[in-house]
């Protein structure tokens, strides 16, 4: 990552905020959310940046619609850097998206929807409980309402419905009366500390050998990752059990079929009529086991804790989605393609997803020298004039995806603004963006875009629908102590208290019937 003058860079050359003093601008990463210092930095100097990491060592910052096209299509030139992949590895395990490509398709998230409405229902019915019980804070102004911190119980319901969808296991996390999750305890440990990175660990991620001092986070992630494995391990014998109580003896594809990933993972490494090229050892499973649990749980469930704040803040919004739930013709379970077809829901997904983006940049490495194609000309700090970016091997590119995905130059000056109309007529300048999905770069783009779109998508649509016909939000606080972090996870915390975690108090009251509307 780290890239000295001699190697013929010409980053230094590209406008960006002045270093400061030896650590360049790490200093105020560290001290600052990224996110709102990279959108900042895009403000100030456009759409492509060199900033200096540490030292004389730069990185190019893209946000041009079109450069970032160029990396993303050409992503064996422009891959993931090996550092990071290592770090990436020792949190979440080596993960390969070939491996989990079959569980994502639009079939088998069809088939997944009854769980997403089933563990949302659930959710429904502990809240339900919680506005009729005597001993719970209601709000003075409406005493109708309780008092409810939703992320965690969001963080509850995305974890078992990632059990079920992905591993045919009950982790029984809503359970009031179960025992904590030692998986979900993982994973939060993970996320925490991952989430407030200090100096070090930015030292770390910039400059390899000073990793031989070990931060506190790291020891930490470590110890999690243990007990991840651990959990992963039991899962996948229970997963060769059933597989054989299945098939009984024949142990073919043919013989047996299974929509959750594990099942699917397994069978690939148990199944006699499998060519061994194609057959998964029992670490390869147990290595997509973080990944999808990651995926499939920590980034829904801060999309979803999103959504509720940006309703909470706009009752208006709140209230023509909830006409138009209530005016859907299939009543309280819809089918995906329903759901697909309620054009207010999908605005205000889309909104969401754009605004608070739940991973907020992605980090590339150029192999090869190449010229990287821009939308426009521009001015290097040398007064020349550029029709593209001459890159060479070894520079390390910084794509900001939540920037690109508010940047005013796309999307107008109230680009930070929560306004689903926007997607009903979008800036001619939003078709340029090239995401998977919709016009935004929060699911990436190119063949290396996000696999799970689909089913974050579909969960969040079946989820927002159930909750927003059975309940009212409001916020529980000033809007003022609510802030949206970004470090490890987009996710509302408290204004000053972003190291305690994600945290969203809200008034929750329930919607007694159609006719309230």
């Amino acid at each position: 990552m780290l890239h000295p003058f001699y190697s013929g860079s010409r980053i230094h050359k590209i406008s960006g905020p002045k270093p400061k003093g030896l650590l360049g601008n790490i200093k105020e990463l560290s001290d600052h959310e990224p996110t709102t210092v990279y959108q900042r930095w895009v403000e100030d100097h456009g759409h492509i940046l060199g900033v200096n990491t540490l030292l004389f060592f730069y990185m190019l910052y893209l946000a041009d619609p079109r450069a970032v096209a160029h990396v993303l299509a050409h992503h064996v030139d422009y891959p993931m850097h090996k550092d990071v992949r290592k770090e990436a590895e020792r949190v979440l395990g080596e993960g390969k998206a070939r491996f989990l490509s079959p569980a994502f398709g639009p079939y088998q998230i069809r088939e997944l929807q009854s769980i997403f409405y089933d563990k949302c229902s659930e959710l429904c019915e502990l809240w339900i409980q919680r506005i009729k019980s005597e001993n719970t804070t209601r709000n003075p102004a409406d005493t109708a309402s309780v008092w409810v911190e939703a992320t965690s119980w969001l963080n509850k319901m995305t974890l078992d419905v990632v059990g079920l969808a992905g591993f045919n296991s009950s982790f029984d996390s809503l359970n009031p009366d179960g025992m904590p999750n030692e998986l979900s305890e993982a994973l939060r440990a993970m996320l925490a500390v991952n989430g407030n990175p200090s100096v070090l660990d930015y030292l770390h991620a910039f400059l390899p050998i000073t990793r031989i001092i070990p931060s506190q986070s790291r020891r930490k992630v470590d110890h999690a990752r243990k007990v991840m494995d651990r959990i992963g391990r039991e899962l996948i014998a229970d997963a060769k059990s059933a597989t054989r109580a299945t098939a009984s003896g024949d142990i073919s594809r043919k013989n047996f079929a299974a929509k959750d990933l594990l099942s699917l993972l397994v069978r690939a490494n148990m199944a006699s009529d499998v060519p061994d090229s194609s057959r998964l050892s029992d670490e390869e499973v147990l290595a997509q086991i973080p990944t999808f649990l990651f995926a499939g749980h920590e980034t829904t469930s801060s999309a979803l804790a999103c959504f509720l704040f940006s309703i909470a803040c706009n009752p208006e919004v709140q209230d023509r989605l909830r006409a138009e739930a209530f005016a859907c013709a299939e009543g309280d379970r819809p089918t995906a393609e329903a759901l697909n077809k309620l054009p207010y829901l999908d605005s205000v997904v889309r909104e969401t997803l754009r605004l608070y983006a739940p991973v907020s940049a992605m980090l590339r490495t150029v192999t090869k020298d190449d010229i990287i194609p821009t939308e426009s000309r521009w001015i290097d700090n040398e007064g020349v004039e550029h029709s593209g970016i001459p890159v060479v091997a070894g520079d390390s590119i910084i794509i900001p995806i939540l920037a690109m995905n508010r940047s005013k130059a796309i999307w107008g000056d109230d680009a930070y603004e929560f306004k689903p109309e926007r997607w009903t007529d979008l800036p001619a300048t939003a078709s340029s963006i090239p995401g998977v999905w919709g016009s935004s770069m929060t699911f990436s783009g190119g063949l290396r875009a996000c696999i799970g779109y689909r089913f974050a998508i579909a969960q969040m649509k079946a989820t927002a629908y159930t909750l927003i016909r059975t309940f009212r939000f409001a916020l529980a606080v000033d809007p003022a102590q609510i802030e949206i972090s970004v470090n490890a996870m987009t996710r509302p915390v408290i204004r000053g208290k972003a190291k305690e975690g994600p945290n969203l108090p809200l008034w929750v009251g329930l919607v007694e019937s159609e006719s309230a509307l």
